[in-house]
Parts: C-alpha cells; structure tokens; sequence
C-alpha cells in the first residue's frame, strides 16, 4: 500500500472518529439535558405541591376565621337579649402538618401525655411543668374525678388541667377570660383529638350576678378582673391590647343550662381565679347549703392574697368562711384533713394559707 492510500486511510478514520465523538457528546447532552429537566421538573412539582398547601392553610384560616366570627356575633346577640348566656362547644380538632405543624408531646404525672403547640410559653411547660408544677393538683384530679365527673374548670389559661382532667372525666367544661390564654388554650386542645371531644370553652367569666366588667391581662397566667386588684406584669410577646370587657354570669346559670343540677354526675370545680375566689365562693352558699352529701360537689380553690386588697374584705372573708362551712372538710390539699368550722378564721385564711390549694368536700378520703 502505498504512502497515499494509507493517508486516504488516516483521514477516513479520523473522519470515522470525529463523527462517532460527535454523536457521542450529543448523546451525553441529550442525557444531560433530560436529567436536568427531571430535576428541574421536580423542584417545580415540589413548589407546586407547596404553594398548594399553603393556599390550603390560608382557606383553612379563613374559615375557621368566619367561623369564629359567626360565633362571637351570635354571643353578642345573645347577651344583648340576655336570653341565654350558655357555654359554647366549639372545639374543631386540627391535625398535624395543618395550621400547626408541630406538635409537642408533653408527659404529665402518673404517666398521662398529651400534646401542645409551640407558643411564647414553651419556656414554662420546659421549666416550671416539667419540674413539677401542678403535680399536687393532679393529684387531687386522680383522687377525686371519675369516669361520671364533669370537671368544671375557672381560670384555665392554656390549658394544663384542663388537659389532665380530661383524661380522667367524663367532660370538661372550661372558662378562660383572657383572649389570648383562651386562643392558645383552643389551640392545645385541638392538637388531642383523642380528648378533645370531651373539652367545651368558654369566654365567659362566673361571679355572682349577670354583669360586664373591666379585666386586665396579657395573655400569661396572671389576668385579672379590675374588682379584684391590678395584675402582676407578666410579659408577653406581639401583644398590645391589655384591657377587655368580659361578661360574667353566676355558676348556677350554667349547672342550669348545662343540666347538672340533677346529681346525675358527680361535679368537680377547680377554681384559680388569681383572687376572684372572694366573689365566686361566697355565691356557692345558697346553692351547696340546700345540698344532700350525696350529691355536693368537691371543689378544689386555689386561694390568693390579692382578695386581702379589696374594700370588702371583711365580708368577703365572711362569705369565704360560710361557704367552707357547708362542707364536712375543708383542708390544705396535701396536708391531713381539715375540718371546716371554728379552726378557720381570717388570719389564716389571708396569710398563712394565702397562696396554697383548699380542698372543699364532704367525701371521706
């Protein structure tokens, strides 16, 4: 062969290679292209699929805001006639990955958990909570309620004894005056939908007389009605407004239109009204003296030295101490039994017991 043909040669095989190198690095592009439009299809699905589940919250926000408009109207109007002042079941459980995405589970005593959304207060459910706080009351809460108990609950903030007592009772029924401790408060019980259907709330304030009143607040644990004194600061974040208007019923207008003044079940109140104990007692008497044992509830006042303020204080005093005396035992829970009668009177009622938990019940334990 000679030196020309093996150049034609050559050059044919070069030829040969630059097109197989071509088809090749056009093979690759179009491999690479494709792979970068799955990806990029995917980032657009992925986006997509979000914007869909945040418009989903949005009109889940609406509605439920519509709602909540609806039933606020139709309270007002209730008010205005002063037909009815019932309490109002209005708990829709809200799910996970919904309008709150994370749940916290939170273990209480005598191995209850239940869950909770995060808030401004997830300092105090890791601090004071978790360290104890509420344990003796919880302990009351398994002593007392049953599986026939409705557990009426005064000043139930956010909601951690309403929460246990709901594990135990046949039904709660919960009060909570302040705007924001009620909304976080709806909150945690919407996130226990294994409870939540046993929970009602309401805004409503229990006094002793139909009345609106002045209350002070800022969504943490100290709220306050104005008849009673001036709050505690107690910071809370994003929140300007500090007074509201609050409607105040007597507890036997709800025994009345709840339908539990027939002793079908047996009644437990919790009261922790940061004072207010000094006007909700002393209205219990008339009712609780007209009561067999059989039938009398057991209530559970956390008692507190801001009522030693009010210019009513001696009466106020007096009411308490009629009240006590309805009941076979009045004690300091978590202390031995206490009977009600001549042992209690105002110094120690003001000062020594100023701040602790008095059990009111006829029941022997």
């Amino acid at each position: 062969m000679d030196h020309k043909s093996k150049c034609v040669i050559a050059t044919k095989i070069l030829i040969c290679a630059a097109i197989f190198h071509f088809l090749c690095s056009g093979l690759n592009l179009n491999l690479n292209s494709r792979t970068r439009n799955v990806a990029i299809n995917d980032v657009l699905f992925d986006e997509v699929q979000r914007l869909r589940d945040t418009l989903s919250i949005a009109n889940h926000t609406i509605a439920n805001g519509a709602l909540r408009i609806k039933q606020l109207t139709k309270a007002l109007n209730s008010l205005k006639s002063s037909k009815s002042l019932k309490c109002e079941k209005r708990i829709d459980v809200i799910k996970e990955n919904s309008l709150f995405p994370k749940i916290v589970p939170i273990p209480m005593a005598f191995s209850y958990s239940v869950n909770r959304v995060p808030s401004v207060h997830n300092s105090w459910w890791t601090g004071p909570f978790k360290s104890g706080w509420g344990n003796s009351v919880f302990g009351a809460f398994k002593k007392f309620l049953t599986s026939n108990t409705v557990h009426i609950d005064f000043g139930a903030w956010i909601g951690p004894t309403v929460l246990f007592a709901a594990n135990i009772a046949k039904r709660v029924i919960a009060f909570e005056c302040d705007p924001y401790a009620e909304a976080e408060l709806t909150a945690n019980i919407r996130v226990n939908p294994h409870l939540s259907h046993k929970i009602s709330v309401s805004s409503l304030c229990i006094s002793n007389h139909i009345h609106s009143t002045e209350m002070t607040g800022r969504g943490g644990s100290r709220s306050i009605i104005s008849t009673v004194g001036k709050e505690t600061f107690d910071p809370i974040a994003n929140i300007s407004k500090t007074k509201w208007k609050v409607n105040c019923v007597p507890l036997i207008k709800i025994l009345k239109e709840q339908k539990l003044l027939d002793g079908s079940s047996d009644l437990f109140i919790k009261i922790d009204t940061e004072g207010a104990e000094s006007i909700i007692l002393p209205s219990f008497h008339e009712w609780l003296s007209k009561l067999d044992s059989k039938i009398k509830p057991t209530i559970l006042v956390s008692m507190h030295s801001k009522f030693s303020n009010l210019k009513q204080k001696p009466a106020a005093i007096r009411g308490i101490l009629k009240t006590f005396s309805v009941f076979k035992y009045a004690t300091p829970w978590g202390h031995p039994l206490k009977r009600s009668g001549s042992s209690w009177n105002e110094s120690y009622l003001v000062s020594a017991c100023g701040g602790c938990d008095i059990l009111l019940t006829d029941k022997e334990y």
